[in-house]
């Protein structure tokens, strides 16, 4: 593909300085949205391509005896409210029981989502349309139950479309538990054992959270008391087979974390090594991160001798875990501290926090001037969820049992995406124009990248940089909205693009893709049919001589009237002869418009 032009100012405008752990000003209010009410005690975070955000939870009614829903809120790129999902932008689902409470989601292939958790004991799998809505072509009503397990703590979907869940063991012992459906909610039997895997140690496991790396192995973790309460992690196949080529027998515990560990959070970075989060099992928490080869053997390098122990004082813990690209750890953790009771019902000091640490798991100390940024604090409010929404940022969830809250942070000092992006196409072309970052990290931006996609997943660069193109004048007089067109795409595809600013930070964040847009060729317009007809000849017929009594009426308030006899010529085959009739005619009527008048005007006098 060919690019045709780019159109600017003369200098790339400037714009507001924003530094690693600000909040992202174009987010929300002040960089934070909230929703009420859905319960966030088990919120979790879903990006979609198109940037929008789904929550997922439920609604307490704040009854007794309690009554709960599954409630789901999608949020715009902006962090407003998106009016197209569900009922102002929040899902509420009663599946019938007193206790429907969702803690996942996943988006599925077709734009659909797919929701799980329990309905009064049992697991349930919920599928929505893309607007929330119930999907009735899915099991019966949109939704089935099935008692292999109770509930399900992650919710991940396979290459092949099947979805995995992570719940424990039922019963008297508790073990590290798997189980796998087809995508029509049915439970894959050619999974595992009869569609289930357990991790079983030896002693009582506790999963919390499970993981899909990139050749679709599960990675799981929690806690397991084999030798002493430790951090667990395990591995199975993609079809649910324990992978003993991993550590021993398929797991590993990780030691040195005060004697006991707790696993919240896993993730791969981009080498396959694997990060493990939660903190340290006992009344005086901490943070810890480790780092594992794809053996699981503990890597050496990561932090001090493989694992990071982050003490701010009193009570910490992370709860999950985000890798960005270049492999620096985000974790979204809680501090707590007791500082009461209130007639035996303790009282906290809740604060939520977002840490980073560097690819190697030390405390990175560019992001809010120590790696440690405290984003709220309350009672009861505590950090839950995080995914990267760029290279540049991220996005965090926490919440209590009325609200939850969603922060956009800025986590590079590199521009922040372009807005206000639209596409016009024409004949194998399209001509995009944008608005210039609000934020530009610090750096004045030099230039803008340009990429393109034809099913929102895989994108294609064209163009690299804006700065080597030739400069055309500004595009419609605005200082700040830039233009450049793109030539050779095809006609009747469907394509979508997405802009970002280069500085001399970096390539800041992508904007969120444009609407789809479909080049065209030119209209070929048909000619207008034409009918000749050949008429007979024609003949002409004699007329007997009529009088015609022509009345002319001239007066506003007073009628006038005249009347003369006017003998009509009659026709001839003759071409002269006709139009001297039609002029004798023509002079006759003029001069009785001639005396109607004289007549007017006398009355008048």
């Amino acid at each position: 593909m060919a690019v045709l032009a780019i159109a600017s100012a003369a200098l790339y405008p400037s714009a507001i300085n924003a530094a690693p752990g600000d909040l992202d000003q174009t987010f929300g209010t002040n960089g934070m949205s909230s929703i009420n009410p859905i319960y966030a005690g088990s919120a979790a975070i879903l990006l979609q391509p198109d940037g929008k955000i789904i929550l997922t939870g439920y609604y307490d009614k704040q009854q007794s005896p309690y009554d709960r829903d599954v409630q789901l809120a999608r949020l715009n790129p902006d962090g407003t409210p998106d009016l197209t999902f569900g009922t102002g932008g929040v899902a509420t689902i009663d599946l019938g029981g007193t206790n429907d409470q969702a803690s996942a989601s996943v988006l599925l292939a077709d734009g659909k989502i797919l929701v799980a958790g329990e309905r009064t004991g049992q697991l349930f799998l919920l599928r929505l349309s893309a607007d929330g809505q119930p999907d009735t072509s899915f099991a019966s009503g949109g939704y089935i139950t099935n008692n292999v397990a109770a509930r399900t703590y992650a919710l991940l979907r396979q290459s092949s479309g099947k979805i995995i869940i992570q719940d424990n063991t039922l019963g008297s012992s508790s073990n590290l538990f798997l189980a796998r459906f087809n995508t029509d909610g049915t439970l894959d039997t050619s999974f595992g054992s009869s569609g289930q895997a357990v991790l079983d140690a030896g002693a009582f496991e506790e999963g919390t959270t499970a993981f899909l790396d990139n050749s679709d192995r599960i990675l799981l973790t929690g806690r397991t008391t084999c030798c002493g309460d430790q951090l667990i992690v395990g591995r199975f196949t993609a079809d649910g087979v324990l992978d003993t080529s991993f550590g021993t027998n398929g797991f590993v515990t990780i030691t040195g974390t005060g004697g006991s560990g707790y696993g919240n959070a896993i993730a791969t970075q981009s080498t396959g090594s694997i990060i493990i989060a939660g903190r340290t099992y006992g009344q005086d928490r901490d943070m810890v991160i480790a780092r594992l080869h794809d053996n699981g053997n503990v890597d050496t390098t990561f932090g001090t001798s493989g694992l990071t122990v982050v003490d701010l004082g009193v009570g910490e813990s992370i709860q999950s875990i985000a890798v960005q690209s270049d492999d620096s750890i985000f974790a979204i953790a809680t501090r707590e501290e007791q500082i009461g009771d209130d007639f035996m019902d303790y009282v906290y000091s809740r604060e939520v926090l977002l840490v980073r640490f560097d690819s190697d798991g030390n405390l990175d100390t560019s992001f809010d001037g120590d790696g440690v940024l405290t984003l709220f604090n309350s009672e009861e409010t505590s950090g839950r969820d995080i995914v990267p929404s760029s290279d540049s940022a991220v996005l965090a969830v926490a919440g209590d049992n009325l609200t939850a809250r969603v922060w956009r942070v800025l986590t590079a000092a590199t521009p922040s995406p372009p807005t206000e992006l639209s596409v016009v196409t024409g004949d194998a072309q399209a001509t995009l124009t944008w608005t210039a970052p609000t934020n530009n990290g610090g750096a004045a931006i030099t230039g803008y990248t340009v990429q393109s996609t034809t099913d929102g997943t895989n994108w294609t660069t064209e163009i690299a940089d804006t700065s080597t193109l030739a400069r055309a004048t500004r595009v419609n007089g605005a200082q700040s909205l830039l233009s450049a067109t793109i030539t050779g795409l095809s006609n009747s595809v469907s394509y979508q693009f997405r802009v970002a600013a280069i500085s001399a930070e970096g390539i800041g964040a992508f904007s969120f893709p444009s609407s789809p847009a479909t080049p065209a060729g030119p209209t070929t317009t048909e000619p207008a049919s034409s009918t000749t007809s050949v008429a007979a000849p024609e003949t002409t017929v004699a007329a007997t001589p009529t009088t015609t009594t022509i009345q002319v009426t001239t007066s506003t308030n007073v009628a006038a009237s005249t009347s003369t006899s006017v003998t009509p010529l009659l026709p001839s085959t003759g071409g002269r002869n006709s139009g001297y009739a039609v002029l004798a005619l023509l002079l006759s009527l003029g001069a009785l418009a001639i005396i109607a008048s004289r007549r007017h005007g006398a009355r008048q006098l």
